[in-house]
Parts: structure tokens; C-alpha cells; sequence
């Protein structure tokens, strides 16, 4: 089908220059032409504010019967699982990673707040309100560290359970590995 519509054409026989171009106008009609826009774009606080709005959206809380959520400031919190501390697997395999304006080191996730260190933020940031451990690595066997998150889920007054996949399981072109 992709060569019947054009999108497939050999270019080996093709000059260099004539080769780029070719890989050039295929990019653009298909949609894959990333434009090249600055970390002061992308960082501002217009795109912030649509970012936080997106956010904001895509929460779903199943329940809060007891009123735990809000958090309020000063609370003992866990923040438990193997996303808690992640940064860049918060953002999936679908995005295109730029820097952040404010970075000086030019880090591709210094904008991404870990779900530990928004907790902590929210929390007031005093040691020891905040407590964090991934329990096991996504993708893992390794059981070693569940004792230290079980007991610092056990020692606080609301856990936070940071779950999820990263690209070690969801990505495309790659096949995970099954026992």
C-alpha cells in the first residue's frame, strides 16, 4: 500500500543530494518533520500553563472516601514504586525530550519533576515528611529493596503508589522478553 501511494521510493541509485532531498518532502508529507523550536518556546510559561491544564485533565481519582486529598502540608507521605523517583519514563516512548530554558547544563529531562520530588514540593520539603523508594525496578526480578519500601509505606500516614511501564516494556520495534 505505502508503495502504491508513493511513500516508497529506492534512492540508492540516486545522487546524494538528490537522496536528502527525497528523505526531506517524504518527511513532510507524512508528518514526521519536527520543527526546530527553542527551550525558551517550549519551557514558557504559555506552554507551562497548557501543560499543567493537560495535566489537570488526564487525572482520574477513583476515590478519596476519607478525605485524604488533598494532601495536607505536613503530612507523613510514602511515595512508593518503581516511578518514583523516575523523571524521563513519566514521559513515555511518544515525546520528543527538549531542554528546559532555565537549564544551564542543557538536560534533556531537568523540566520533569519526579512524583517524589512534586511530593515533596507540595509537602513543604522538610526531611523526612517526604520518603521515597522504588520497591523493584520495572521489568525486574530483583525483590531485594521491597523491605525498605514496605516499611517506609508502613511508617507513613499516606502512600503514594508510582507504577507504571517504561520503555523497557512499552515501546515500539521492541519485543520484551517473556518467560
Amino acid at each position: 500500500m505505502a508503495a502504491r501511494n508513493g511513500f516508497i521510493l529506492k534512492t540508492e541509485h540516486l545522487p546524494r543530494q538528490a537522496q536528502d532531498k527525497h528523505r526531506e518532502n517524504s518527511k513532510k508529507r507524512t508528518g514526521f518533520c519536527r520543527a526546530k523550536i527553542g527551550a525558551d518556546v517550549i519551557d514558557s510559561p504559555k506552554h507551562r500553563a497548557m501543560n499543567f491544564e493537560a495535566a489537570l485533565q488526564s487525572v482520574a481519582l477513583l476515590r478519596n472516601d476519607k478525605g485524604v486529598l488533598p494532601l495536607k502540608p505536613g503530612t507523613k507521605v510514602a511515595v512508593v514504586g518503581p516511578l518514583a523517583d523516575a523523571r524521563n519514563s513519566l514521559m513515555s516512548g511518544y515525546t520528543s525530550m527538549q531542554p528546559c530554558a532555565h537549564d544551564v547544563n542543557q538536560t534533556e529531562d531537568a523540566c520533569i519533576w519526579s512524583i517524589a520530588a512534586a511530593v515533596r514540593s507540595y509537602n513543604g520539603g522538610e526531611p523526612g515528611l517526604t520518603t521515597n523508594a522504588s520497591g523493584i525496578d520495572i521489568n525486574s526480578t530483583d525483590t531485594s529493596r521491597i523491605a525498605a519500601a514496605v516499611a517506609l509505606a508502613q511508617a507513613a500516614d499516606v502512600v503514594v503508589l508510582a507504577l507504571g511501564t517504561d520503555s523497557t516494556i512499552e515501546a515500539e520495534v521492541r519485543k520484551r522478553k517473556t518467560n
